[in-house]
């Protein structure tokens, strides 16, 4: 009998897992918008606080991935342990209190140390999540509910770029509407939305059914957490490293696409944020749902590497996208680009954090979740922005040329991801078969 057939745990009976997905989902598109609401306020941040593109593209990856790095595996270790609502709210505390203070910034610095406090929401959140999801979704859904928590992230995004752009194009009306935000710059408008809505996101997580781990099991299996990565090191290897590649391609995209809209395509700041915002309500909230869906009814039919099959046709469909967003002439056409791009940027996030849960030991599935979004934020969340804006400064020499370096950074991501995808599929299967024994 596998894991798909085996009866459901007293967690999975629980009605109440519909709302723990909802409101795990809300955390998460708050915590993605307090990360990319920077993507849409560019120009006016750089004018603010007097700062390069190559600086900029520093907060928007190296600032999150410091404070992160600390915090990650200790935080991993308590939801491991039973905790993870607790880990979670912890988390969006310190997220939330990131953007309260990127308001009242005044240089690079203070700014880069604001962002770093921003950077704990993924490292936090996703590992305590997807630990609390796979408990809690019965068996033959497990994937779409990842996908529905998923789907989050690009309401987040779309939401912090339509506000964010609407903040800058009317500044005056909130002034007017909100005398007391008169003095401030609209793009500090955006950072103290977001820190006021964290505090609605915490109180929908603590309204929540209860989380109903094993208590005590991640604390006393810590400390094998360096031999089960041993043990197993071609399956972890290949599949977190497959999806830092296709994350460098996703955060690339994330990153420069509304700049590249306002430099090139001559949009300004809310409709650049409007249609950015449009294509990620509609095409990466429906991509999230139907990777999860689309891996479940694979998953169900024998294919157990039904995530790694489908991020190789993904990832490859992402390049071709960011190419068409590039190459087409007529804004209308390249707008279905932008929309194919943004349904397929949301997959990583369900099909590896789904891939990886497949293959961890029950109590260690938020250490090892951890691990993996610490070396995307290290990797990917860096390697991604700076990649385009090095080529963009160093290699084309032009702020115009925004969009080959965009197309050539996402297109070599892609190839190294769909040569990593293909070289751990056999190992990630046997792991995965093994697992659900």
């Amino acid at each position: 009998m596998t894991q798909l057939d085996a009866a459901p745990s007293a967690v999975r009976r629980n009605a109440g897992w519909i709302w723990v997905i909802a409101a795990l989902a809300l955390c998460h598109a708050h915590a993605i918008a307090s990360l990319h609401v920077v993507n849409i306020l560019v120009d006016p941040i750089k004018a603010s606080l007097s700062i390069s593109d190559t600086q900029f593209s520093l907060l928007q990856g190296a600032a999150v991935a410091i404070l992160a790095g600390v915090l990650g595996l200790p935080m991993a270790r308590i939801a491991d342990g039973g905790r993870r609502r607790t880990v979670i709210l912890a988390g969006l505390l310190v997220w939330s209190a990131g953007s309260l203070l990127s308001a009242f910034a005044q240089d690079f610095a203070s700014m880069f140390a604001a962002r770093a406090m921003v950077g704990v929401g993924e490292i936090v959140l996703f590992p305590a999540a997807l630990s609390w999801i796979y408990d809690a979704a019965p068996p033959k859904r497990i994937a779409a509910a990842i996908g529905a928590f998923g789907a989050g992230g690009p309401l987040g995004a779309a939401a912090a770029l339509a506000g964010g752009g609407w903040l800058v194009a009317h500044a005056e009306d909130v002034g007017r509407v909100a005398p007391w935000l008169a003095n401030f710059e609209s793009w500090r408008v955006a950072f103290l939305a977001l820190a006021f809505l964290g505090v609605v996101a915490a109180a929908a997580l603590a309204l929540a059914p209860g989380d109903r781990s094993g208590a005590g099991a991640g604390r006393a299996a810590s400390t094998g957490l360096a031999q089960e990565l041993w043990r197993d090191w071609r399956a972890y290897a290949g599949v977190s490293g497959g999806f830092i590649m296709f994350s460098i391609a996703v955060l690339a995209i994330n990153a420069w696409a509304p700049t590249y809209l306002i430099r090139v395509r001559g949009l300004d700041a809310e409709a650049a944020g409007g249609l950015v915002g449009a294509v990620a309500i509609s095409g990466a909230v429906a991509g999230a749902w139907l990777a999860g869906i689309a891996a479940d009814a694979l998953r169900v039919r024998g294919r157990s590497d039904a995530a790694i099959l489908l991020a190789i046709g993904f990832v490859g469909l992402l390049a071709v996208s960011a190419l068409g967003l590039v190459v087409v002439v007529p804004l209308g056409l390249a707008t279905v680009f932008l929309f194919a791009a943004y349904a397929l940027m949301a997959t990583p996030t369900v099909l590896g954090g789904f891939a990886l849960q497949q293959i961890s030991p029950p109590a260690m599935r938020a250490q090892i979740m951890a691990l993996h979004v610490l070396l995307v934020n290290v990797i990917a969340l860096t390697a991604g922005p700076a990649g385009v804006a090095l080529t963009t400064d160093y290699v084309f020499g032009a702020p115009a040329a925004v969009g080959q370096s965009l197309a050539l950074v996402v297109t070599i991501a892609a190839a190294l991801a769909i040569a990593t995808f293909v070289v751990t599929k056999r190992a990630f299967k046997t792991s995965a078969e093994l697992r659900e024994c």
